[in-house]
């Protein structure tokens, strides 16, 4: 039987029989040797593999020591090295590109945020100003109210003034006209006195004449005595 070598977990392991690989993972990449060839190959290039896998016999084989696996061993080694260089270059990069975006970031939001201060504070002084007009506006108004309020009170005092002023003036012209009316008829009922007493007509129809007469003056006087006084009391009642 030959002696089967074979690496698992970058370890080599042998001599090994057919029965023995059962126990161990064998795949395509597996690298085996075994007595006939030169160098370690993958199990998907062995001939004689495919043919014992299928009819699950092996030739009689010499035990042969395999060839160094070291050089492949450090060969991977490099090969992880080189890739643990280059992704930890790519991995500083990253934390490179990931920090610029912090910092960029973290950069434009205070910026925004000074900016939103600077805003509100801008709003907040155009809101004091705008207060600040209305509050006078209002002030100005209530000044012109109060002004407009004190001139219609000035124009209503003089209106009144001169509606008083001409009321005053209408009562004293009926007042004077009901005395002139009371001398009147004063006047009329003493002549209807002297003819009513009056002896020396020569003439009774003179003397019912002047009798006649004074009555309708004093008739005259007494009604317009009468309409003068209620003239006046209207006049006065308004």
């Amino acid at each position: 039987m030959k002696s089967i070598y074979i690496i698992s977990d970058d370890k080599k392991i042998g001599p090994l029989s057919f029965s023995d690989l059962v126990d161990y993972e064998i795949n395509e990449k597996t690298l085996i040797w075994y007595e006939g060839k030169e160098d370690w190959q993958p199990a998907s290039e062995i001939l004689e593999l495919k043919e014992f896998l299928q009819s699950k016999s092996f030739m009689n084989s010499i035990d042969v020591i395999p060839p160094n696996i070291d050089y492949l061993v450090d060969g991977n080694q490099r090969k992880a090295e080189e890739f643990i260089k280059v992704n930890k270059k790519l991995f500083l990069s990253y934390v490179l590109v990931i920090l610029v975006i912090v910092i960029t970031t973290f950069f434009l939001f205070f910026h925004f945020q000074k900016a939103s201060e600077k805003e509100n504070l801008l709003k907040e002084e155009l809101i004091i100003k705008n207060n600040n007009k209305i509050r006078l506006l209002e002030d100005s108004i209530y000044r012109l109210n109060e002004m407009n309020a004190n001139y219609e009170f000035m124009e209503y005092e003089k209106k009144l003034e001169e509606e008083i002023g001409k009321k005053q003036h209408q009562i004293m012209q009926l007042s004077n006209s009901v005395l002139e009316a009371l001398e009147n008829l004063s006047k009329a009922k003493k002549i209807l006195k002297t003819a009513y007493e009056n002896r020396d007509y020569g003439n009774v129809n003179d003397r019912i004449k002047d009798i006649n007469f004074a009555k309708e003056e004093v008739e005259i006087w007494t009604n317009k005595v009468f309409q003068l006084e209620k003239e006046l009391k209207k006049v006065e009642t308004f």
